[in-house]
């Protein structure tokens, strides 16, 4: 009797195991800055709907990071950020400050990888998307922001968030960057 009681809590427990493997997903990658550099010691986390924390991870010394057993959904955001190199906190001199990868609307239904890249420009609201009844293109939306710009206004105002809501303008205008857009489908 207790070899099947043993058993059959085996048995049970498996199941619930495989249930559970079902309903996750892994997220890894690793954090680059434009030149392909590794950065360590990266935050990296994804974000519920309602802006909460739902995973986070640190990359380690070669930019790599895994956040393992993500439950299947829709999440808000993903970032990656070395917080003490983002200009608010003015831990680091000037010319070490970066901005932060944002990934937006990110669906968890199988393991992405996701590769960070980030430096001293942030493609912020980047987003890919199909016009129903449009041409058959796919558009992108994104609002640049230079980190020069931020450094061009005084410290008093980039390190006092509600001072830098009000006067801070770091739009970048198209013409001023050059960048690319790959998007790709893996069958």
């Amino acid at each position: 009797m207790k070899q099947f009681l043993l058993s059959s809590l085996i048995f049970i427990l498996g199941i619930n195991l495989f249930a559970q493997n079902e309903n996750t997903i892994t997220i890894s990658g690793q954090v680059t800055d434009f030149d392909g550099n590794p950065i360590d010691s990266c935050s990296v986390a994804l974000y519920h709907r309602d802006f909460s924390s739902a995973y986070e991870t640190v990359s380690d010394k070669t930019g790599h990071y895994v956040l393992d057993g993500v439950e299947k959904g829709r999440y808000l955001c993903m970032y990656a950020l070395r917080l003490k190199e983002y200009p608010r906190e003015n831990a680091v001199p000037e010319k070490d400050m970066h901005l932060e990868f944002w990934a937006w609307n990110v669906i968890a239904d199988k393991d992405l990888t996701i590769n960070p890249r980030y430096h001293k420009l942030e493609l912020y609201g980047f987003q890919v998307f199909n016009v129903m009844g449009g041409p058959p293109y796919l558009w992108a939306y994104v609002r640049p922001m230079s980190l020069g710009k931020v450094l061009s206004y005084p410290q008093d105002v980039y390190v006092d968030k509600q001072k830098m809501e009000k006067v801070l303008d770091i739009r970048v205008q198209l013409e001023d960057i050059d960048f690319k857009i790959y998007a790709g489908m893996n069958p």
